[in-house]
């Protein structure tokens, strides 16, 4: 079932148990991110959803972070049970964004238009953006929404999570990487000599959100993805002042041009690398027009740090379902799991694979960097199927005892990110990248072994089944169960 709104997905949050509510009163000044870090850090293995009920200086608004968090919360937003685990939410998600559906536009009247600024009467600083980190160049509005463009030359309309930065009252900073589609269409603009209409959706349904944070194909619309992800069409309506359109579900609604006659200071930001990124430069400006919101609002932001953080568990789930599908679309056999880690700011990609060839494994690698999917990624490690993707630890080892660092390819000037600390200024946006083959070498010098049972390669250390079942008998009597664990060692795989 699909949530009409965030609060109707709060609700379900809090029946469920898993939803944290602060109603001690916070400051939008550090405080609240400082909250969320703790918590982050708290409880990395399965982010909990937070929702503040009282910002001092915002009497009429509430605040939510970590709403798409973790696997509990992202299974509810699906529309899983709780407890379903990443492997299956990554198969459901792959699955699902395979039929998307078109939005339908609705003559329903919008909540979020309950109150309308326009004009004189325009004051972004109503609105409840917070400051996260003590050297971010100011608040941040924009960390958990939908900047909505349209192509001028088609009309397809873009859907995209750009930083937003408050500059004052009527006007926004936006960061947009040169590769978004979101740039491609200002350029479009530009181009035409007019100012680019734009519109910024926030607190609308999670699977939105989850939709415009992933590079989906040039002229594929988010709007159908997230339509296919929630398996019912986003309701859309008009805008104010352009003939955008933003969804229904929208708690907050800003509408206004960019363009880049008027630049001025963006940045720095508390990234998604866990480092300040994006110094301080003249970018783009959004010159709002017009404000809508509920009367009783609730603010959606996302907390970026150093991993564990939303954005992280968000592209772990999004990249591993897109990467095995794409994997699938190329026609490459053998693909068990993928899995993006969420540890190194998801960006290191673990394949299994049941190798059937001399070089699958670097087959399967070489694709995958081939991929827009992976342009954030520098290292893609392909290993056999015995082994958990999940879990670095066994990663590493099959990286240490199944390949030879000679083996190894590196690539260099590729595609990256421009939030990179690693690369010079002058080369932000280009990376060097490594695959690593850590397949069984398929290398006629490793012949059968007798003691193996004719394997090439020695079996890996297990107990064997007559011990194993003694000790399951016996478990009890060791006094190593227990529900004193069970909220410690959690497996959400």
């Amino acid at each position: 079932m699909a949530f009409e709104d965030i609060g109707e997905y709060i609700e379900k949050l809090r029946d469920e148990g898993v939803l944290f509510e602060v109603n001690a009163e916070v400051n939008w000044d550090l405080e609240i991110g400082g909250v969320v870090d703790r918590l982050n850090k708290t409880y990395p293995a399965d982010l909990p959803p937070v929702l503040f009920n009282s910002i001092r200086g915002y009497p009429n608004w509430r605040f939510f972070v970590n709403g798409f968090a973790g696997p509990t919360a992202q299974s509810i937003a699906m529309g899983l049970p709780r407890t379903t685990g990443i492997r299956k939410l990554i198969d459901v998600f792959r699955e699902r964004v395979k039929h998307p559906i078109k939005p339908k536009t609705t003559r329903k009247d919008a909540e979020f238009k309950e109150i309308k600024l326009t004009g004189d009467d325009v004051n972004l600083l109503e609105i409840p953006a917070p400051k996260w980190h003590y050297m971010d160049g100011g608040r941040y509005l924009g960390t958990w929404h939908a900047v909505i463009t349209k192509d001028p030359e088609n009309g397809w309309m873009n859907l995209g999570m750009y930083r937003i930065m408050l500059h004052d009252r009527k006007t926004l900073g936006i960061m947009i990487n040169p590769r978004n589609h979101g740039m491609i269409h200002l350029r479009k603009y530009i181009e035409a000599g007019e100012p680019m209409p734009v519109a910024i959706s926030i607190g609308h349904d999670e699977l939105i959100s989850a939709a415009c944070a992933e590079a989906f194909p040039y002229g594929q619309s988010e709007y159908d993805i997230a339509g296919a992800l929630r398996q019912e069409a986003v309701k859309i309506v008009d805008c104010e002042t352009s003939d955008l359109k933003v969804p229904l579900s929208s708690q907050l609604v800003i509408e206004g041009e960019v363009s880049f006659d008027d630049l001025k200071p963006e940045g720095p930001f508390g990234e998604w690398t866990g480092y300040y990124g994006g110094e301080t430069a003249l970018r783009p400006v959004i010159k709002v027009k017009c404000i809508t919101y509920r009367e009783d609002p609730i603010f959606r932001g996302s907390y970026l740090s150093t991993p564990p953080c939303e954005n992280h568990t968000l592209w772990a789930l999004t990249k591993s379902a897109m990467i095995k599908h794409h994997l699938d679309t190329v026609g490459m056999p053998g693909i068990r799991d993928v899995y993006v880690h969420p540890s190194t700011g998801a960006t290191l990609i673990a394949v299994s694979i049941e190798q059937s060839y001399p070089q699958h494994g670097r087959e399967v690698g070489e694709a995958i960097l081939a991929s827009k999917y992976a342009q954030f990624s520098k290292m893609v490690i392909v290993t056999n199927e015995d082994i958990n993707v999940t879990d670095l630890g066994e990663i590493l080892w099959a990286v240490h005892w199944r390949s030879q660092p000679e083996e190894w390819v590196v690539l260099r000037k590729k595609p990256g990110s421009v939030l990179d600390p690693s690369v010079p200024v002058e080369w932000r946006g280009f990376t060097s990248k490594i695959l690593i083959d850590a397949t069984w070498p398929w290398n006629p010098d490793f012949p059968p072994v007798n003691q193996w049972n004719n394997r090439r390669y020695p079996p890996t250390i297990q107990v064997d089944e007559k011990t194993r079942k003694t000790v399951d008998e016996k478990w009890s009597s060791y006094g190593l169960g227990g529900n004193r664990f069970s909220d410690v060692f959690r497996n959400v795989w």
